[in-house]
Formats: C-alpha cells, sequence, structure tokens
C-alpha cells in the first residue's frame, strides 16, 4: 500500500491541525487529523488507485451482500430526499443528470424521470454499473475527455457518498465544476460526523458542516440549502448525512 503523509491540510491548505483519533485496519494504522476549517483527514492517507481497487474488488461485494431491496429502498428515499431540496431552485428546463458514482442507478433516474430528461451515470463496479444501463441510465466510463461544448455539459451533478473517498476533493470538484452548465445544480451527499460509524479507513476525509459549506463555496459555487437527514437509531436531532445545494457561477464558464 502506498501513502503520503501530508504536513498541510488538504481542504484548506493550513498547518494548523491535530490529532483526533486512531483507526486500525488489516494490521495498518491510521490517524485522523482534525483542522481548524472544520475537516477530518487520514494521514498518512492511501493513493487513490488503492481506493478505487479496494472499492471495487472489496467494498462493493461486502455491501451487496445486503439485500438488494435494501439498496433500491435507500436509493429511492434519497432520490425523493434530493428532489425536495431542489424544489424551484432549478432553472434550466429538462435538464441533463449525471449522478457520479450512481451505484444501481436509481437516484439519477428517478430525478431525470421527474424532470422530463435523461439520466447519466459513472459507476467503477462492473455488476452495479450494469444494473443502472438496465434500467435506462446512460452509463460512461468516465467524465468526457472531448471539447468542452454545452452538449456534454450537465445541468445537474449528484455526488452521493463520493467526495469523502476521494484523495483530492478538490480536483475533483474542479472537474465536476467544469463539466456544469451555467447555473447547474451541484448536489453533495456525505455522511455526517455524528455519525461515528463513518469514520473508518474507507474515508480518508470527513467534513463537518462548516468545512463542506466553506470548501464548496471555495470553489466556484453558490451555496442554496444544506441540511442533514437519516435518523441515527432513536437519537433525536442526530443524523446521518449531511446534504449541499449549490449552484454554479454563472458568470464563470472554468474554474481554475
Amino acid at each position: 500500500m502506498e501513502v503520503k503523509t501530508h504536513n498541510n491540510c488538504p481542504l484548506c491548505g493550513s498547518d494548523k491541525y491535530s490529532f483526533h483519533r486512531d483507526i486500525f485496519w488489516e494490521g495498518y494504522e491510521f490517524s485522523y487529523m482534525t483542522c481548524r476549517c472544520g475537516g477530518f483527514f487520514l494521514n498518512p492517507m492511501p493513493n487513490q488507485e488503492w481506493y478505487d481497487e479496494k472499492y471495487t474488488n472489496d467494498f462493493w461485494p461486502r455491501k451487496t451482500r445486503k439485500p438488494r431491496w435494501f439498496q433500491w429502498k435507500k436509493q429511492i428515499q434519497k432520490a425523493e430526499h434530493f428532489i425536495k431540496m431542489i424544489g424551484d431552485t432549478l432553472i434550466n428546463d429538462k435538464p441533463k443528470v449525471l449522478d457520479v458514482g450512481c451505484s444501481y442507478g436509481y437516484v439519477g433516474r428517478i430525478l431525470a424521470m421527474n424532470y422530463g430528461s435523461r439520466a447519466y451515470g459513472i459507476e467503477p463496479s462492473i455488476r452495479e454499473r450494469e444494473w443502472a444501463r438496465a434500467i435506462g441510465v446512460y452509463m460512461m466510463k468516465g467524465f468526457d475527455t472531448g471539447e468542452q461544448t454545452d452538449k456534454n455539459l450537465y445541468d445537474i451533478v449528484i455526488i452521493s457518498h463520493v467526495l469523502e473517498n476521494m484523495v483530492s476533493p478538490r480536483e475533483f470538484l474542479t472537474q465536476i465544476y467544469n463539466k456544469m452548465s451555467p447555473n447547474g445544480i451541484l448536489i453533495i451527499d456525505t455522511p455526517n460526523i455524528a455519525h461515528t460509524k463513518s469514520w473508518h479507513i474507507w474515508h480518508p476525509y470527513l467534513f463537518s458542516r462548516e468545512c463542506l459549506l466553506n470548501l464548496v463555496g471555495s470553489m466556484g459555487f453558490h451555496i442554496m440549502k444544506d441540511g442533514t437527514w437519516g435518523k441515527i437509531g432513536m437519537i433525536p436531532y442526530r443524523h446521518k448525512y449531511l446534504t449541499v445545494l449549490a449552484v454554479k457561477d454563472e458568470d464563470t464558464d472554468t474554474y481554475r
């Protein structure tokens, strides 16, 4: 396993971070650091190739041991939550919907059906990718690499439980920004730090509300709404997930 040690917080660049807690995985020891920006990151941190391989060959096989109907139910609930958040924020008619890390594809498909448009998806897991394709999601291997035109820009981009898995979240958000249409909507859903089961090797980052809002806002997006959802057992006012809805700055075509 190749790892990288960070001397500065990868989220904000500050060197004002401190030890938060240790985690252990298959004989390896990692530490979560907490930064004054409100973000948490593993230090040292495995590289992206390691995460990509593990998610495809280890994480997803474990996750799919759960009944498929349970996964579908969660995706339907998530889609309903996103549609409610979007409300009347949507500007473009029949928006192209891109779900990055779409799993079975139901979230993007339901949103696209709701707005009378088409769903696109990116998913590394072969089994889930084929299922998404079967229900009508146009699947891609990755972001389009051709010339940027109106035809390959997206009006709604969903990043659900993906950002915390990316070792370079700022670079990843730049990619997303550059593939969105003016006034395009970005929906980010990520584990809430109040949900302690999210503190593990699969998440090189965890975000507080303050950290996530500042990160997204610094990348050329206007924050429109945010909130938490998904109850943690019977604990009141504590939720599993943090959602942010933001709109791309219409005065900027490309963020650098």
